[in-house]
């Protein structure tokens, strides 16, 4: 039996956080249960010692103060904020983004790419797998649907580019984030969402944590800035 400990682990969009609560929950050899809280009503089922809350920060404060039982694992991404009350009664988890050369041994098990695409797919997903296999399953596609097998890094660069993933790992979504930044800071998330047309969910979990990584981003009490 493993250690029953409260657990909060958080981390980028699309690197394992739910597949590694969900590992934690069945090693604890327990009843369990398992809820995405999307904003609907969450009550533990009748009975459960373990409660898995998939995208956590999502929970109605009210909800946070609930008495949960047994033990609570929660998964959430690295930009999302999270009360309090659940913050004090559960031990942090931080996923670290996977590396280049990580991610390009994912695309050899899962998908491999003739050579040097695995590698270009691997420096532009931001070290997320779920985005890796997405690309390169694209790449695989087109090349079958054209019959053009990419020979260099330079075509493979080509190519990804064409499905929307940039040197660095930067998106069409990130650019469009940083021109309107740019033009208007300090400017709040909700006129940025709006400015952009994506969803504050997108922005906060996904572009808003790589830009900060980065070292682009600030996040102030007047809004958001570009660093200089």
């Amino acid at each position: 039996m493993m250690d029953r400990s409260n657990v909060l682990i958080r981390g980028a969009f699309g690197c394992g956080k739910t597949e590694l609560a969900r590992w934690y929950s069945y090693s604890l050899d327990a009843d369990y249960c398992e809820h995405v809280c999307d904003g609907s009503p969450v009550r533990p089922s009748d009975g459960a010692e373990v409660v898995f809350l998939d995208e956590i920060h999502n929970l109605k404060p009210e909800e946070a103060w609930y008495p949960w039982p047994g033990v609570l694992v929660g998964a959430t991404t690295e930009g999302s904020p999270m009360s309090d009350p659940m913050m004090s009664r559960m031990v942090p988890i931080w996923l670290e983004p996977y590396t280049t050369a990580e991610i390009e041994d994912i695309i050899d098990r899962i998908c491999p790419i003739s050579p040097p695409g695995g590698l270009v797919v691997a420096s532009r997903v931001r070290g997320t797998p779920r985005i890796a296999i997405q690309v390169a399953q694209q790449v695989v596609a087109w090349t079958r649907l054209h019959g053009y097998q990419p020979q260099t890094a330079y075509e493979y660069g080509q190519l990804v580019e064409q499905l929307g993933y940039y040197a660095g790992g930067y998106t069409e979504q990130d650019r469009a984030y940083i021109e309107f930044v740019h033009t208007w800071a300090p400017v709040s998330l909700d006129t940025i969402a709006k400015g952009v047309n994506m969803p504050k969910e997108m922005i906060r979990d996904e572009i808003e944590p790589f830009l900060i990584r980065n070292g682009l981003l600030n996040i102030t009490g007047r809004g958001r800035e570009l660093r200089r």
